[in-house]
């Protein structure tokens, strides 16, 4: 009879920096909510918005604030692949990325492609964009924050409290967190 031996990874010093930056963002973030009077979606910056799913199937928001793209976080949970065709909208272009809110999934594997649909949107000059997920709160934030890092050269401390501040609610989970203080440290690089 053999023994199975599980080895597991010894943090390194750069990881436990990492984690001690993470929990001391998600303290500062965690448990606010959005008020009964606060817009929704969220303007973070010149033309990215962050919501909800309810935000992106409310047509009427979509139209008030010129959205034209939208970046959905949750997979095709939130609303059928072909919503806005069907909707009379079909000048809305949709990229819908299947992720999870988990402390352990790396979300930073859809930076590549969510920051540059980002970045091609934003180039057109003909509409907003609307990065969402389910609730507008951890995974929708942590790519809105990768795309303030990247595109204005800041700390991820500084982008997720930009994103915070825009959006109360908004607060990535804490594996989320560690990843963009990695993205930052890596100078962008994906």
């Amino acid at each position: 009879m053999s023994s199975i031996v599980k080895i597991e990874a010894v943090p390194s010093a750069e990881d436990e920096v990492f984690a001690k930056e993470a929990r001391r963002l998600y303290s500062t973030m965690f448990g606010k909510l959005l008020e009964d009077d606060d817009e929704t979606p969220s303007l973070i910056c010149d033309r990215i918005f962050l919501g909800s799913a309810p935000d992106a199937r409310n047509l009427e928001k979509l139209q008030r604030h010129h959205i034209k793209y939208v970046l959905n976080m949750t997979g095709s949970t939130s609303y059928p692949v072909d919503f806005f065709t069907v909707s009379g909208h079909s000048h809305i272009v949709l990229l819908t990325l299947d992720t999870h809110d988990e402390d352990n999934y790396d979300i930073s594997s859809h930076f590549p492609v969510a920051l540059d649909f980002i970045r091609k949107s934003l180039n057109t000059d003909d509409g907003s964009v609307l990065v969402h997920c389910a609730a507008g709160v951890s995974r929708s934030a942590t790519i809105v924050a990768a795309y303030l890092i990247a595109a204005y050269h800041i700390g991820a401390t500084e982008a997720v409290l930009r994103v915070n501040q825009a959006r109360p609610c908004a607060c990535p989970n804490i594996g989320f967190l560690q990843q963009l203080l990695r993205f930052e440290r890596t100078g962008f690089k994906f």
